[in-house]
């Protein structure tokens, strides 16, 4: 009988180890016990099972609490830093009865990367019946009695539904011919699963188009524009990979800035700021061809990566051009620049009153953070000047 793996010295003499019997099977899969508590010698460990061979399995088994098994369950503690422990053992015990053949005393430093569960990954992922397709979860903050502020809830989904349709709308939008950006937003339906025990992971299944939104008159092509999601939620989860591990390590991110830019603007939407409730984002979701790695971004790394999209984007600029339309209700209006209509929105009071002031055919000038769309760009205004008068910020 072998296993992939053994640790590389002989297993321990003293038997400290007779049975692992589960008291709490914890996870289980086609009725095998993967992840579960027992008590050996009255000691109370968890067990996680790493390869099994002929009616035997082996496992990694670490002391454990009552604490720590509820926040397991929970979803409070990654299933790493509940099996990773400062004593660690590799047992090996049989199917039926669960009696122990043999066990190591291993450091967890000696355990292959591959057999320990994945970065990130807490017990509500397992009880899925696979990755979701998505998922954003909000780490950290000071959760009282299992329960968030409303208000902390509101924002962070507001944010990852404008994030999620700026992935999934924006790539089926390229499909369709005579199609609105806003009908087609209307068009995409998110299945959502519930929200994970005391934690906000918002997890999603694959977009739908709902047809009935975009109307017969109107041309899309379904086959290309589910095409084009897939192909966009791949690109996410993939730039995220990347920049995450870039910002871990230290890298220079502002070399990979400008090929991975559409992840980093959903990024800099996402990521808690410094007076934030969270202090971090994590992604996971599953690929064609893997479960993606959990991609980890903290909250501290938030003005960096936001300096560096205005950067690689482009987006901070200047533009001088003449106004054509103005919308006074909505505090905005619109401008030839070259060859392209630019939509300015004012964003304080006094651009405000500035913009109720303008006339067709004005000479403007304004500096803001501007967003290519595929008819009219859109800035948002920082500083405002009408022909040779006072700069409006």
């Amino acid at each position: 009988m072998t296993f992939d793996w053994a640790p590389p010295h002989a297993p321990e003499r003293m038997p400290m180890f007779q049975s692992i019997r589960p008291t709490e099977i914890l996870y289980e899969l086609d009725g095998e016990p993967i992840l579960f508590s027992s008590v050996s010698r009255t000691r109370s460990v968890i067990c996680y099972k790493i390869d099994s061979a002929l009616r035997q399995s082996q496992y990694i088994v670490s002391p454990t609490s009552d604490r720590i098994l509820q926040d397991v369950r929970n979803g409070r503690m990654s299933l790493r830093a509940a099996v990773v422990q400062a004593w660690t053992w590799i047992v090996e015990a049989g199917d039926e009865n669960f009696n122990v053949t043999q066990f190591w005393n291993v450091s967890s430093d000696l355990i292959p990367d591959d057999l320990l569960p994945k970065e990130g990954i807490a017990l509500p992922y397992l009880h899925m019946t696979e990755s979701p397709y998505l998922s954003i979860k909000f780490c950290g903050g000071a959760i009282k009695n299992g329960t968030l502020p409303l208000v902390v809830i509101k924002t962070a989904v507001e944010e990852v539904y404008t994030s999620l349709l700026r992935i999934f709308a924006t790539a089926a939008h390229r499909a369709a011919f005579g199609v609105t950006e806003t009908r087609m937003r209307r068009a995409i339906t998110i299945p959502t699963h519930e929200f994970s025990h005391a934690s906000l992971t918002i997890a999603i299944e694959k977009p739908e188009i709902d047809i009935s939104e975009i109307g017969s008159e109107l041309i899309i092509n379904l086959d290309l524009a589910n095409k084009n999601m897939e192909n966009a939620h791949e690109n996410f989860l993939r730039s995220a990979e990347v920049i995450a591990d870039a910002v871990d390590h230290h890298q220079d991110i502002g070399n990979i800035a400008s090929d991975h830019l559409e992840t980093l603007e959903i990024l800099t939407r996402i990521i808690p700021g410094n007076n934030s409730f969270f202090n971090a984002v994590e992604i996971n979701g599953r690929r064609s061809d893997k479960i993606a790695r959990p991609s980890v971004i903290e909250g501290k790394h938030g003005q960096m990566l936001r300096e560096l999209y205005d950067l690689a984007s482009g987006s901070l600029q200047q533009l001088k051009g003449e106004v054509f339309l103005i919308n006074g209700h909505s505090h905005q209006f619109t401008m030839t620049v070259g060859d392209r209509d630019v939509t300015c929105v004012a964003t304080t009071e006094a651009q405000q009153d500035q913009v109720d002031l303008l006339s067709k055919g004005d000479l403007v000038f304004v500096r803001g953070h501007l967003r290519k769309r595929q008819q009219r760009d859109l800035l948002k205004i920082q500083a405002l000047r009408v022909g040779d008068g006072l700069t409006i910020t």
